[in-house]
C-alpha cells in the first residue's frame, strides 16, 4: 500500500508540476517571449562582440556593435518583404482580371456539380425545422388568443421598428468592421515594434553582464564541480551559435535556389515567393509545407498556369532533397542532434504555449537542453532519449549514403 501511495503521489505531483509551468508559460510569454529570443540572440552575437574587443574595441561598444547589427538584420529583411508585397499590391487589379476566371470556373463548377445537392439537404432540413415550428406556434397563438385580444397595429409597428434597426446594423457594418480591422493592425504594430525594443535592450544587457550572469550561476555550484559547469555553459552557447549562425546562412542559399528555380519556370514575383518559402524553413518540417503552399497559392492567385505549379512542385522537391542532404551536413552540420519526433512534438508544443515565435525558439531551446542533459550524469537518459543514436537501419538507403559522404568530404 505504500508503493502505491508514493507512487501516485508522485504522478500526482508531476501532472501538477507540468500543469503549472505551461500554465505559467502561457500566462507569461508577453514577459518570457522577448526574454528568452534575446538570450539566443545574445549567445548568437557573443562571438562578434568578443571578436570586436579583441581588435581593441571598449566592450560597450562592441556590444552596442553587435546589437546594431541584428538591428540592420531585421531591418534589411522587412525592407525586402515590404518592398515586394508593395509591388503585389500596386498590380493588384491585373491579379483580380487574372483570378476572376478562374473564380467563374469554379463557381460554374459549384452550379453544376455541388450546389444542387446542397439545396436539395437544405430544403429537406428547412421543411423539418418549419413543421417543428408550426407545431410549437399553434399551440402558442392558441394560448395568446386566450390570454390577450388581438392587435394588428401593434404587430405592424413592431415589425416596422425591426426592420429599421436592422436597416442601421447593416449600414454601420462596414464602418464598425474597418474600425476594428484597423484598430488591430495598427495595435498589432505597436506590440511588434514594442517588443521588437525590448528585444535589443535585453540583447545589450545580456551581452555587456554576460560574465557577471556567469560567475552568478556557477557559484551556485560547490568549487569542484565549477569547472564543469562553465565547460557545459560554453558547449550550449556553442550549440545555439553554431545552429543559428548555420540557419540564417540556409535561408540565405536557399533564397538563391529558389529565386533560380522560379525565374526558370516562369514566376511572377519570384523574389517574394522565394524568401516567403526560405524564411518558412525555419520552422521544422511544418515550414516547408506552408512554403510550399503560399508558393503555390501566390503562383495561382498571380494567374500561374498548370504548368508553373508543376514547375514549383519540382523546384520544391529538388531543393528540399539538396537542403536536406548535401547543404544541412556541411551549412548546420549535426549541432542539434534531435530525432523527429522530439521536434515535432516540440514544434506543436511550441505552437500551443507561445505560438510562431515557440516554433523558432523550440529548436535551440531543445538543443541547449540535451547539452545540460548529457553533461549531468543521473539525467544522460533524458539526453539518449533525444538524439538519434541507434535508431539508423543496417540497410541504408541512396540518400543517407548521400548524407555521409557529403560528412566524410567536410569533416563533420
Amino acid at each position: 500500500m505504500g508503493i502505491r501511495l508514493k507512487i501516485l503521489l508522485s504522478a500526482f505531483l508531476l501532472l501538477g508540476s507540468l500543469y503549472f509551468l505551461f500554465h505559467g508559460l502561457v500566462s507569461g510569454q508577453g514577459f518570457l517571449i522577448p526574454v528568452v529570443t534575446a538570450v539566443i540572440l545574445a549567445m548568437l552575437m557573443n562571438p562578434v562582440a568578443q571578436k570586436l574587443m579583441k581588435w581593441g574595441v571598449k566592450r560597450v561598444w562592441a556590444v552596442l556593435l553587435s546589437d546594431l547589427v541584428v538591428v540592420l538584420f531585421i531591418a534589411f529583411v522587412i525592407f525586402l518583404l515590404a518592398a515586394q508585397a508593395n509591388q503585389v499590391v500596386q498590380n493588384w487589379s491585373q491579379i483580380e482580371k487574372a483570378l476572376r476566371p478562374k473564380i467563374e470556373k469554379v463557381q460554374k463548377f459549384y452550379d453544376e456539380k455541388l450546389k444542387g445537392s446542397i439545396e436539395q439537404l437544405k430544403e429537406e432540413d428547412n421543411s423539418q425545422a418549419s413543421n417543428q415550428k408550426e407545431v410549437a406556434s399553434a399551440s402558442s397563438d392558441s394560448q395568446q388568443q386566450e390570454a390577450q385580444p388581438d392587435d394588428g397595429q401593434g404587430e405592424n409597428g413592431q415589425k416596422e421598428k425591426d426592420k429599421q434597426q436592422t436597416q442601421e446594423q447593416t449600414s454601420g457594418l462596414s464602418l464598425e468592421t474597418i474600425k476594428k480591422a484597423l484598430s488591430g493592425i495598427v495595435t498589432n504594430i505597436f506590440s511588434f515594434i514594442s517588443n521588437l525594443m525590448l528585444i535589443l535592450v535585453y540583447i545589450f544587457f545580456f551581452m555587456y553582464y554576460q560574465t557577471k550572469f556567469e560567475n552568478a550561476l556557477i557559484g551556485l555550484f560547490a568549487e569542484e564541480k565549477r569547472e564543469h559547469v562553465r565547460e557545459v555553459i560554453g558547449k550550449s552557447s556553442k550549440v545555439a551559435q553554431k545552429y543559428l549562425i548555420g540557419r540564417f546562412i540556409l535561408i540565405g542559399v536557399l533564397a538563391a535556389l529558389y529565386l533560380i528555380a522560379f525565374s526558370i519556370a516562369g514566376i511572377e514575383y519570384a523574389i517574394f515567393i522565394a524568401l516567403l518559402a526560405a524564411l518558412f524553413s525555419l520552422l521544422p518540417y511544418v515550414g516547408n509545407i506552408v512554403g510550399f503552399g503560399l508558393a503555390i497559392g501566390m503562383s495561382f492567385v498571380s494567374g500561374g498556369d498548370t504548368a508553373q505549379l508543376v514547375g514549383i512542385a519540382i523546384s520544391f522537391a529538388l531543393i528540399q532533397f539538396i537542403e536536406s542532404y548535401l547543404l544541412e551536413p556541411y551549412v548546420v552540420g549535426d549541432q542539434v542532434e534531435l530525432n523527429p519526433v522530439v521536434i515535432i512534438v516540440g514544434v506543436v508544443l511550441g505552437s500551443i504555449v507561445w505560438g510562431l515565435m515557440g516554433m523558432l525558439l523550440v529548436i535551440p531551446l531543445l538543443g541547449i537542453m540535451k547539452v545540460v542533459l548529457d553533461n549531468i550524469e543521473p539525467l544522460r537518459p533524458f539526453g539518449y532519449a533525444l538524439d538519434e543514436r541507434d535508431v539508423s537501419d543496417n540497410d541504408e538507403g541512396i540518400a543517407e549514403k548521400i548524407k555521409k559522404w557529403v560528412k566524410n568530404k567536410i569533416g563533420k
